[in-house]
């Protein structure tokens, strides 16, 4: 009751021409998050209305639950602090940001909140705005980033956000996030539309097909198909686009055909369902490889995962732990002349280091991993990894939430085989930390993904990944 009376009264409190204007000479006629110029709306940080709500005055029926959100000193604080504010400009400039409808949505839900960084090393006082588990709907495409001060430097005339609302609001509002979360939640996954997939017999006369076609035909067809037909993934990715009959096409400048036999490996060695590769040609000329393959149905884990039970995680980590048994038993052909390598025996490529190798030992791609650093392989935590045993197995490399696909909260597929490749064993879970470095829960949640602990790989990886000074 309290969240709904919260959002009830943020749109309701009126502001004066005076203050609007001072508001947009502030912000410079731009919005506070995206820095969008459109459609721009006064939003209070803290609704000052509140103070006449009769349920959140003292003795009222939701004052209690604001306090133990708050601390009752805060609230009183609070309610002090909006009375005597009332129709004042500069301390009403306090209280206000200048936001597009959809970060005004956003930042009234909850999905976001503003931080105020101010300190002796900063020559300049920041503001930076985060977004919450989330993805607010309709919500413009930025990342979590730091908005500067205002253009109008004169703070006496145009004072900035008081840093106590702040506080105030991203308290309340993430449990207004929490709210929305938990109604989802109770709500289910819902049916997913599959759309249109080949199927077997679809898969196998599409590839019967572009068998019978010359090289140069195959070639000119996925330019046209990549040019002229269908719609990209995401918005701005140039590399991926959706074609009719339940196909994509991916197209890529680095002219390996590593993810081509990465797909074909799995489709001859497991039961794991990822895409199927119809065709694929190159661009002897450019370099650009085209790989034709088909749909695999679900959602990005990346999508929903704030929404996830911690059963639903646990289990998803189990399912992708049941792929990563499967794909391990993938043999390495013996005609390769290299322990670790791609799929194709050629280089390894990742997000994290680039292209390296191939390498004829555990010991020299360690080597070429450390750089510079390699005087300290023999010393703690990086002697783990030279030190240990470690089998070189088929391994993804690239298990991104956004990689993992569900249906009804369960895994339905794994897509995006590029890095794909035979690495020690422990790259598979070291790389999937290294994608969320920061998150030590979900370190922990992918633990169960693994029929070993990687303990001490991880700490020791953890190290490469902090900059450090070279020893003279």
């Amino acid at each position: 009751m309290l969240y709904s009376k919260w959002l009830l009264v943020a749109h309701d409190d009126p502001v004066s021409p005076e203050i609007y204007a001072a508001l947009c000479a502030r912000e410079n006629n731009r919005c506070c998050v995206s820095k969008t110029v459109k459609d721009l709306s006064p939003t209070f940080i803290v609704p000052p209305s509140i103070v006449g709500d009769e349920d959140l005055q003292t003795g009222g029926r939701l004052r209690p639950t604001l306090e133990a959100l708050l601390s009752a000193e805060v609230v009183e604080t609070l309610f002090s602090y909006l009375r005597s504010s009332s129709g004042d400009k500069k301390t009403a400039l306090q209280n206000l940001w200048l936001m597009s409808p959809q970060a005004r949505a956003a930042y009234r839900s909850g999905h976001i909140w503003i931080e105020k960084y101010d300190d002796d090393l900063r020559v300049e006082i920041v503001y930076t705005f985060l977004i919450r588990r989330k993805q607010p709907p309709y919500f413009p495409a930025i990342k979590d980033g730091f908005y500067s001060i205002p253009v109008k430097a004169d703070k006496s005339r145009f004072p900035l956000p008081y840093d106590f609302l702040l506080r105030i609001h991203s308290a309340v509002s993430d449990s207004l996030h929490c709210s929305t979360i938990e109604t989802e939640i109770r709500s289910g996954w819902g049916p997913i539309d599959k759309g249109y997939t080949p199927g077997t017999f679809g898969t196998f006369c599409l590839r019967a097909l572009f068998a019978l076609l010359p090289v140069s035909l195959r070639l000119r067809l996925c330019q046209y198909l990549f040019k002229s037909i269908g719609q990209w993934v995401a918005k701005g990715d140039p590399s991926i686009k959706i074609l009719p009959l339940g196909l994509y096409l991916k197209v890529n400048d680095v002219g390996s055909p590593n993810e081509a036999n990465a797909l074909r490996l799995i489709e001859q060695h497991t039961t794991i369902t990822a895409p199927k590769l119809i065709d694929f040609t190159m661009d002897l000329s450019t370099g650009n490889t085209f790989l034709l393959m088909t749909k695999v149905t679900g959602v990005p884990a990346n999508k929903v995962y704030y929404r996830m039970t911690y059963e639903e995680r646990r289990q998803l980590a189990i399912d992708v732990g049941n792929c990563i048994s499967q794909y391990r038993r993938i043999p390495k052909p013996s005609e390769y002349n290299h322990l670790i390598c791609d799929t194709t025996g050629g280089p390894i490529t990742d997000h994290r280091h680039g292209t390296l190798g191939p390498f004829i030992s555990k010991e020299d791609f360690l080597d070429d991993l450390l750089g510079n650093f390699e005087h300290f392989k023999i010393e703690r935590p990086l002697s783990y990894l030279y030190e240990k045993k470690h089998d070189i197995c088929f391994t993804h490399s690239d298990l991104h939430l956004s990689n993992l696909l569900l249906q009804g909260g369960r895994l339905s597929g794994i897509i995006d085989w590029e890095h794909a490749g035979f690495k020690p064993e422990f790259w598979e879970y070291t790389r999937l930390v290294w994608s969320y470095r920061n998150d030590k829960r979900h370190a922990k949640d992918f633990e169960l993904a693994f029929d070993k602990c990687y303990t001490e790989e991880l700490e020791a990886e953890r190290t490469l990944w902090k900059p450090r000074i070279p020893r003279n």
